[in-house]
C-alpha cells in the first residue's frame, strides 16, 4: 500500500483553500467529507473562462542546451557532418493515464481572486495531513468499475509551461498533471491527485470522482 502513496507530509502547506459557488457543496464538504474530484481534461472545457485551461494535462517545457546540428547538401542529400551549438529544447507531452485532481489554493492566494474565481463559498482544511490521510483512505476504499489505483500523489502546481528551465525531469516532476501557464499563477493551487490505469480513455471516462471522507470535522471548516 506504501507504494502507492507518494506524499511527503512535511512538504503540505499549513493549510489550503477550497471554494464553491453553492453553499450546499461547501457544507457538503466541512460537514460530512463529500468532495468530488474532476479529471485533468474537465479543465480543458469548463464553462468559466476565466479558469479554462485548454492545455490542462499537457507538458511544455523549454531547456537550454548544446544541440548537434546535421548539416546536408541541398543538392546530393548527402551529409557533410555534425556542428554542435547552443539552443533550445523543446519537450511536450501528455499522460496517457486516467488522472483525477482536488484543486485547493495556498495561504498566500489572494482572497478577493480567489472568492470572485473559485466560489463565495469557502472551505478551510485547517489539518493538511489529516485530509490527505482520510482522502487516501478512501480513495483505496474505492474502486470504480474497470479502474485500478495505481496511486496517489500531491502536487504544489509550477506555473512554467512554456518557460525555459535549466532543468528537467519528467519522471520526477511529473509536470503533465502539475504545470500551467503562468496566466494562472494567481490561483495559487495546490492539488491532490489519484492516477488509475483504466480500460477507458480519458475523454469516455467519466468528468468526476466522487468521495466520501470520515472525520471532517477534525480537518475542514466553513467560512
Amino acid at each position: 500500500m506504501k507504494n502507492l502513496i507518494s506524499v511527503d507530509s512535511d512538504l503540505l502547506p499549513a493549510c489550503l483553500f477550497k471554494g464553491y459557488g453553492e453553499e450546499d457543496f461547501a457544507r457538503g464538504f466541512a460537514e460530512e467529507g463529500r468532495i468530488r474530484l474532476r479529471t485533468l481534461q474537465f479543465f480543458k472545457k469548463i464553462e468559466d473562462e476565466s479558469r479554462r485551461d485548454r492545455s490542462e494535462g499537457e507538458t511544455y517545457i523549454q531547456t537550454e542546451e548544446m544541440i548537434d546540428i546535421i548539416h546536408v547538401d541541398l543538392k546530393t542529400k548527402r551529409g557533410l557532418g555534425i556542428s554542435t551549438s547552443p539552443g533550445v529544447m523543446h519537450h511536450k507531452g501528455s499522460f496517457g493515464n486516467l488522472v483525477y485532481v482536488f484543486c485547493m489554493s495556498k495561504p498566500e492566494v489572494e482572497w478577493k481572486y480567489f472568492l470572485d474565481e473559485m466560489g463565495p463559498y469557502s472551505v478551510e482544511i485547517f489539518d493538511t495531513k489529516l485530509f490527505i490521510d482520510e482522502l487516501v483512505k478512501s480513495a483505496l476504499m474505492k474502486k470504480p468499475k474497470d479502474m485500478k489505483l495505481l496511486y496517489v500523489a500531491t502536487y504544489d502546481v509550477m506555473y512554467t509551461k512554456g518557460e525555459i528551465s535549466s532543468s528537467f525531469d519528467l519522471l520526477d516532476f511529473k509536470p503533465h498533471i502539475a504545470q500551467k501557464s503562468h496566466e494562472f499563477n494567481r490561483q495559487c493551487e495546490f492539488r491532490v491527485a489519484l492516477v488509475y490505469d483504466s480500460g477507458k480513455s480519458n475523454e469516455e471516462a467519466e468528468e468526476y470522482l466522487d468521495l466520501k471522507l470520515n472525520r471532517a470535522v477534525d480537518y475542514a471548516r466553513l467560512l
